[in-house]
């Protein structure tokens, strides 16, 4: 994008955008290794770097197998195993559990690498000095809708939803699995709007929406302007607007994801499973348990088998797993010992 010289804002929470006189150079992008398929023990036993977000939908533990159907589609972080064309391996850890998955590619969340305007085009936009606009950083989670030349349609949805066009360098796949979305920025002037509020470039109806508000929330008033419009702008770790508000407007609408399953009450235990009890999917081993825990265990359809059931997104799976005994059931061949759980650095005393 192009950018027009100086300027600055009315309010301190809100930095002035980028200018190409002014502009910070953005951090250098993480250069990732090619994609190759990773063996779910040994990405389960390794600390986690990098990590993808996908919306939990139908999945399978094999392809072909038996359609595992979501509970709640709540986002997950996961970790990106293994690509086959519109289809992708990811792996799952959860407190209790770790497994690995196939899902639908479209499922996937995009990740921004750096920080970037979002723009009504698929191409560059000259934004003007001052000019309305809205920002998302780096790190944050978004929608792909559609593709165009260089540039991705995407779409965000957190404390408010935006749609627009990105440069596709400014997308990838996964990001810092220690990312955390900041707080929100505090109000100056606080100012109440109700869910479905929209921010527009001007100070009419008819004017482009940047972006409405997902619930009530408060934005800063900069200007207070004739017929119930006002010049705002908000902050958080994810998204900066700066645009215009009417609390006269009749409320837009956004996009909701579905709302959980009514929980089917605790899944029903007889045994406690030991720690690294290694899970298959038929005779792949596909993860392994956490601790020892609680568990529905029955026998297999095959001597030296049995059938291991635990509470997921996807309601309770059965795993495979193997040993003399229900009691006894193995590790998966060659399993390294995982890494110690990370444990706060010590605070040296005060000196007095």
């Amino acid at each position: 994008m192009l950018f027009a010289c100086g300027g600055t804002t009315s309010t301190p929470a809100i930095a002035p955008a980028p200018t190409a006189e002014s502009a910070t150079p953005h951090k250098p992008r993480k250069v990732r290794a090619p994609r190759v398929a990773i063996d779910p023990i040994t990405a389960f036993t390794q600390s986690r770097e990098d990590a993808a977000w996908i919306e939990v939908g139908t999945a399978q533990l094999v392809l072909g197998g038996t359609s595992l159907q979501p509970i709640d589609e709540t986002p997950l972080a996961v970790d990106l195993l293994e690509e086959r064309g519109s289809e992708i391996r990811i792996g799952v850890r959860l407190d209790h559990v770790r497994f690995a998955v196939w899902t639908s590619r479209a499922r996937m969340h995009a990740v921004l690498a750096r920080n970037v305007f979002v723009s009504q085009y698929s191409s560059a936009e000259f934004i003007a000095q001052d000019a309305p606009t809205v920002e998302l950083a780096e790190g944050t989670h978004v929608v792909r809708l559609a593709h165009k030349g260089e540039y991705t349609q995407i779409r965000y949805m957190g404390s408010l939803e935006v749609e627009g066009w990105v440069p596709d360098d400014a997308v990838d796949d996964v990001g810092d699995a220690d990312h955390v979305t900041g707080s929100r920025m505090p109000q100056f002037r606080p100012l109440m709007f109700t869910g479905g509020s929209t921010v527009r470039t001007e100070n009419k109806w008819s004017a482009r929406p940047l972006a409405v508000a997902r619930y009530s929330m408060f934005v800063d008033q900069e200007e207070q302007l004739d017929d119930g419009w006002y010049r705002v702008a908000y902050r958080d770790g994810d998204v900066t607007v700066r645009g215009f508000l009417s609390k006269r407007e009749p409320p837009s609408r956004v996009h909701r994801r579905r709302d959980p399953d009514a929980p089917l009450g605790p899944l029903a235990t007889n045994a406690t499973v030991p720690a690294e009890t290694c899970l298959y999917a038929f005779d792949e081993p596909i993860g392994f348990v956490v601790g020892d825990r609680p568990a529905l265990v029955e026998p297999g359809q095959r001597v030296g088998w049995f059938t291991i059931t635990f509470d997921t997104p996807w309601g309770p799976i059965p795993f495979d797993a193997t040993g003399p005994a229900d009691t006894a059931l193995e590790k998966c061949p060659g399993m390294p010992a995982p890494p110690p759980p990370k444990t706060p650095s010590p605070i040296a005393p005060s000196v007095p």
